[in-house]
């Protein structure tokens, strides 16, 4: 019912403590003047079981397209201890930022790759990868680490983490991949990673390198 509260003009909801953090996630992914047509279109309705339909799968999320590579998909020093806190950490960090709506799921994705090999490329780096219907929107995630941890039987203190929605396009997934790959065989660009003193730095760094 929230897109059709919403469409109404609601704005304030009582609910359980439990409950608001979901609500405001979904809250946060509406397209408002979809749901005033919803809520329009719904009113005009004299049937409970045609309204039920309508509520069902209403089409009211906003559909603008976002940003693959933001700052605040850059976590600078984090502090884990192994190769699963630093992905349970990434995919926390996707679903506080509204990228996923289910980040157990996702984490699931990223371990079916990560069981069939280890995902890290050497020289310190690791790649973790899916292409998920668990990723509303593609993202490249970066954790340097306070110290390095073991992935496989490498040490890692970088990590970039793509997460590739299903709609996009069938190549991207590998696109970006590659991408990095490639210039991380490079050392004068590996030495600008490991030399970064901030957020700001290595972000513009990343949107020279993958053009975005």
């Amino acid at each position: 019912f929230l897109p059709l509260l919403a469409g109404m003009g609601f704005d304030e909801l009582s609910m359980s403590s439990s409950a608001i953090p979901g609500v405001k996630h979904a809250l946060r992914e509406l397209n408002f003047a979809q749901c005033q047509q919803l809520a329009q279109n719904t009113l005009a309705l004299t049937r409970s079981s045609n309204v039920k339909t309508a509520l069902k799968n209403p089409s009211v999320k906003a559909t603008s397209k976002k940003a693959i590579i933001a700052p605040e998909f850059i976590l600078f020093h984090l502090d884990v201890a192994d190769k699963n806190e630093a992905i349970k950490q990434m995919t926390d960090n996707l679903w506080l930022h509204h990228r996923t709506d289910s980040r157990e799921r996702l984490c699931d994705d990223i371990w079916t790759r990560e069981d069939s090999f280890s995902t890290a490329v050497g020289y310190g780096f690791a790649i973790p990868h899916t292409k998920s219907d668990h990723i509303t929107d593609s993202t490249i995630s970066m954790a340097t680490l306070a110290q390095p941890i073991t992935w496989g039987d490498q040490q890692v203190e970088t990590v970039f983490m793509l997460t590739v929605s299903k709609s996009a396009a069938p190549n991207e997934h590998m696109k970006y991949f590659s991408t990095l790959a490639r210039k991380l065989m490079k050392e004068d660009f590996r030495h600008e990673i490991k030399n970064a003193d901030s957020v700001d730095v290595l972000y513009n760094l990343m949107t020279r390198t993958l053009d975005v």
